[in-house]
Order: C-alpha cells, then structure tokens, then sequence
C-alpha cells in the first residue's frame, strides 16, 4: 500500500502533471490537447502518457468529441489543483 501512495506522489511531483493540474481551467483556451502542449511546452505522446496516468488516478477526463479531445477535471482533481495554487502563493 505505501509503495503504491509513493509511485503516485513520485509521478505527481513532476514538472508535466503539475502544468497540466495548474493549467486546466484557468482559461478556455486550454481546454483541449493541442492547445495545452502548446502552453506547457511538451510534446503530444508525452502529453498522452501523461494524461493517461491522470486518468487512472481519477484527477481528470479525457472526453473525445470529433477530432478535439476536450480534457476537464474531476472533483479530486480541482480540490488538488486548490492546494496546489495555495502551495504556489507561499512560495
């Protein structure tokens, strides 16, 4: 059970996951995949991989609609990115 906690506060520390939590929401514009590449400066596979751990720990969605992958986040998903814009400001 603690090496399960550590693997995913060891992936939420990182530079990506923490740009895409603080980044979600703060505008309309990023609201979709390319334009969030584009403003956390990565590329789309690792965008991608990204994301798709994000799903699996229920912080965002990832929701298809034609060709435009709209990517929102969940409930657990805003209360993390609070305390990360709270971190942020004591900083």
């Amino acid at each position: 059970m603690k090496q399960e906690i550590y693997k995913k506060m060891s992936f939420l520390m990182n530079r990506v996951p923490i740009l895409i939590i603080l980044n979600l929401g703060n505008c309309k514009e990023v609201d979709y995949s390319n334009k969030l590449c584009k403003m956390i400066d990565v590329t789309q596979s690792n965008l991608y991989k990204t994301i798709n751990m994000l799903e699996q720990i229920y912080l965002l969605v990832m929701e298809k609609k034609g060709r435009i992958k709209n990517i929102t986040l969940t409930k657990k998903g805003k209360m993390l990115k609070a305390e990360l814009t709270k971190l942020d400001s004591l900083l």
